[in-house]
């Protein structure tokens, strides 16, 4: 049945032999069996149990490291961060341990935990997610001039990554963050000139326009405001974008497009 994956049949079956035949030679794989079959199914309240029934009964069996790995995952699932924490780090799955923890704001216990799968050639595949851990929890604790370096280092490191659109949008926050604006605004626009489909767009064209106000050049930055309005009419920041390229208008002493904005 489960070669057939007829999972809830074979979880009847399996449960009954559990319940007529306690002491049958192979019990602690049909224990794990209906773990596992639970575990597929997305039970992961029930996989945790049957998990840590199997745990606790058969600590010597050859599966223990498979259900420890299934168990944390069901209990990442469940939102219970810090138990799936704990079960990565006993099966040496650094990277999820560096997931569930950075989940908890645990950021500095997850750097550690990112650390380590970078240094593990078994976790090669998780390599540039965990680098881009590590420069999360560095942006998430505000140390920026971490955040950044880690940042350029990825974009440096996985030219191929399609996540370069974002870590180049991280990079130009962590630089803004450092009132490095002309840095920043060159991170940007990284983004809108070379990945005009990104997702990052719009708030890219908000971060240049807000480097160029940072540095008073209310003529750049009025451009940018109009062409993040007229490109988005309902962006998230029309009311700020709007407001801020009035006061671009104040500044230039152009007042009557500065009253047509504000009205």
């Amino acid at each position: 049945l489960l070669e057939l994956k007829r999972y809830p049949e074979a979880l009847q079956a399996l449960k009954r032999l559990r319940v007529e035949f306690p002491n049958f030679q192979k019990i602690s794989e049909v224990q794990y069996d209906i773990a596992t079959i639970l575990y597929w199914e997305r039970e992961y309240g029930e996989a945790i149990r049957e998990y840590s029934n199997f745990i606790s009964n058969y600590p010597l069996s050859e599966h223990l490291s498979e259900a420890l790995l299934a168990r944390g995952f069901s209990y990442f699932e469940k939102g219970r961060y810090r138990e799936a924490a704990d079960d990565f780090g006993k099966v040496g799955a650094n990277f999820r341990q560096g997931e569930a923890l950075y989940s908890i704001g645990k950021y500095q216990e997850a750097r550690n935990a990112y650390s380590k799968a970078l240094a593990d050639p078994d976790e090669e595949s998780d390599w540039e997610a965990s680098q881009s851990g590590i420069a999360y929890t560095y942006f998430e604790e505000e140390n920026y001039q971490e955040a950044a370096k880690v940042f350029q280092d990825l974009i440096k490191s996985f030219p191929q990554s399609s996540q370069l659109a974002e870590f180049q949008i991280r990079l130009g926050d962590s630089l803004y963050s450092q009132k490095k604006f002309s840095q920043a605004r060159e991170s940007y626009l990284v983004v809108v000139n070379e990945y005009p489909q990104s997702e990052f767009i719009e708030d890219c064209l908000y971060g240049v326009a807000y480097t160029y106000l940072s540095e008073e050049k209310f003529g750049s930055a009025a451009d940018y405001y109009n062409e993040l309005l007229t490109k988005f009419p309902f962006s998230q920041y029309i009311l700020d974008a709007t407001f801020q390229l009035g006061e671009c208008y104040l500044d230039l002493s152009r007042y009557e497009e500065a009253r047509e904005n504000f009205q």
